[in-house]
């Protein structure tokens, strides 16, 4: 009902969910009145409302509502993660050319705007993508789309949860969501990772031995199939 407001976020939020959030509060036609920038630590608010966070069922729901498309999807797309630090496809590039024998359009979603991201996502009829936050872009895509998540072989058990919440967005979008499993191998960024502020918030055992943090590869023999 508010038609003007302050949002609280945390001073790292990236630019793009900042664009994120200014978008949504366009199509709600409210206006933002500024940024309040927090670090870590306790904060006393008063006059404010804190957003619950929502299952997935609803969530999936939402987005439709929010992000109608009337475009036609006919596209095919590669989401690249080759600027991440980590579950990076170390030999991408490696097969480039045969995505784009196949029609396949190589994205770097962080070089789009947000309504540039949203509307490439949703002209997608296929989604090839390693694990990692750019699938989440499924959440935009129109529904019954094929979806290929490329992932570690074997995954262990501890890690089952977490790498299935992508295929779950797409049961619910009654999508057709593949995992395709690579092969896991070293993160020579890895130092650059512990150093960084994320080790105030992960261990540094973890960031050096779980194989969440580690790259993949795909071997030769199987890019066919991914494809």
């Amino acid at each position: 009902k508010e038609k003007k407001i302050d949002i609280a976020i945390h001073r790292n939020t990236s630019n793009n969910i900042r664009d994120f959030i200014k978008h949504l509060l366009e199509i709600k036609q409210i206006n933002l009145g500024r940024f309040v920038y927090l670090d870590d630590g306790f904060y006393f608010f008063k006059n404010s409302q804190i957003a619950s966070f929502l299952n997935t069922d609803y969530t999936v729901k939402l987005y439709k509502v929010f992000f109608p498309s009337n475009v036609e999807n006919s596209k095919k797309i590669y989401i690249s993660r080759r600027n991440a630090k980590w579950r990076k496809i170390i030999n991408e590039i490696d097969y480039y050319s045969e995505l784009e024998k196949y029609g396949f359009e190589i994205l770097d979603l962080e070089n789009f705007s947000v309504r540039d991201q949203i509307h490439k996502i949703q002209s997608a009829k296929k989604i090839i993508a390693p694990h990692g936050s750019g699938l989440a872009h499924i959440l935009f895509a129109q529904a019954d789309i094929k979806v290929v998540e490329v992932l570690q072989k074997n995954i262990p058990r501890k890690l089952t949860d977490l790498y299935s919440k992508y295929k779950i967005i797409s049961q619910i979008k009654k999508n057709k969501h593949l995992h395709f499993g690579a092969d896991l191998v070293s993160n020579d960024q890895i130092h650059e990772v512990i150093t960084s502020d994320i080790r105030h918030y992960i261990s540094t055992d973890v960031l050096r031995n779980n194989p969440y943090y580690k790259n993949l590869i795909v071997r030769e023999n199987e890019i066919k199939k991914l494809i």
